[in-house]
């Protein structure tokens, strides 16, 4: 039985190792380097860790983060799917959490490179609607840095700076 689940394991391992890549012109192309590994950083006063795993789906035409923040709380888990939208000539993507909350945005990429998230319309379970802007940028190979901004009234508002660092493992976190 042990021998089965290491075959199963290295099967799943070769399956994401071998997953389709978009080619470079795909509007998806500038979120390639996350595709295929985890993500991590520590929070909360290094009490947590969030973890992101990235996927290709439908052979690369969407990218699927799957995530957990894991610590002294309950595991709070949410799952992201990139698209390219045709009508609106751009990516999308749609996030859900593990307490019901959903939020749209779409990406941008700069002439440096830096991933920006923006119109990110999230909606809690009570109704309340807040809004949120990314920007990712690589610092080394290896590693990213994603600074958050939350909007209050008028005012952009910076939430968090974190820094990522790719994880060994490769298996998505479980939802």
């Amino acid at each position: 039985m042990k021998k089965l689940h290491m075959l199963l394991a290295t099967g799943a391992a070769a399956l994401i190792a071998a997953a389709p890549v978009p080619a470079a012109d795909s509007p998806l192309a500038s979120l390639a380097f996350l595709a295929g590994h985890c993500w991590t950083t520590v929070i909360d006063g290094g009490r947590e860790t969030d973890t992101h795993c990235y996927e290709w789906m439908h052979g690369g035409r969407q990218l699927r983060d799957r995530h957990v923040v894991q610590g002294d709380k309950p595991d709070y888990s949410g799952e992201t799917v990139y698209a390219f939208n045709g009508e609106r000539k751009r990516v999308e993507y749609r996030y859900w959490n593990s307490e019901g909350g959903l939020s749209d945005g779409y990406l941008e990429v700069a002439s440096d490179g830096t991933l920006r998230f923006l119109d990110d319309r999230y909606v809690g379970t009570d109704g309340a609607v807040y809004t949120f802007s990314s920007e990712v940028a690589r610092a080394a190979d290896g590693q990213y840095r994603i600074l958050t901004r939350f909007k209050e009234g008028d005012a952009w508002k910076d939430m968090w700076t974190r820094e990522f660092t790719r994880a060994e493992k490769t298996a998505a976190p479980a939802p």
